[in-house]
């Protein structure tokens, strides 16, 4: 009998891997008809299934990043970095473009608010990301003064 990872492995391949996809695909469509209800508002199969597809894509571009970025203001000479922050975002093109902007993100919102608002609160509350202590004067000035990156 086979262990560790090789069994993991097996146990989700092949015919029951195939069917458990199956089903996820099947449970997919129904939510987005019950969602978007394009059916009804006399989209043909066609349509529905770009609608479908752009929309997955859309969902699957949502990507975790971590780190800081350089921000320079008319008040400093050189660029600084940008506290050290998480970004929970939709990216327009994963493989070209990885990284997320705060505008495209309230278009990308529009459509996944429907589907689940604990996406939309996620996304949304990552855009304005709140300084960990110790305090600097360069990050006080910048969040306490409403600025923010659109693009992180």
């Amino acid at each position: 009998m086979e262990t560790g990872l090789f069994s993991t492995v097996m146990s989700v391949s092949g015919e029951r891997l195939s069917s458990a996809l199956e089903k996820k695909e099947k449970n997919f469509d129904l939510r987005f008809e019950d969602t978007f209800h394009l059916k009804e508002k006399g989209f043909n199969e066609s349509e529905i299934d770009c609608a479908r597809a752009a929309f997955s894509n859309l969902i699957g571009g949502i990507s975790y990043f971590f780190g800081q970025s350089k921000v320079i203001s008319r008040d400093l000479d050189e660029p600084v970095d940008y506290w050290p922050a998480e970004l929970y975002t939709g990216v327009p093109s994963r493989s070209f473009f990885p990284r997320g902007f705060l505008w495209d993100e309230g278009f990308h919102q529009l459509l996944v608010a429907h589907w689940d608002t604990s996406i939309t609160k996620a996304t949304s509350s990552s855009h304005f990301p709140i300084p960990s202590p110790p305090l600097t004067l360069y990050s006080v000035v910048f969040h306490n003064g409403h600025w923010f990156p659109l693009q992180l």
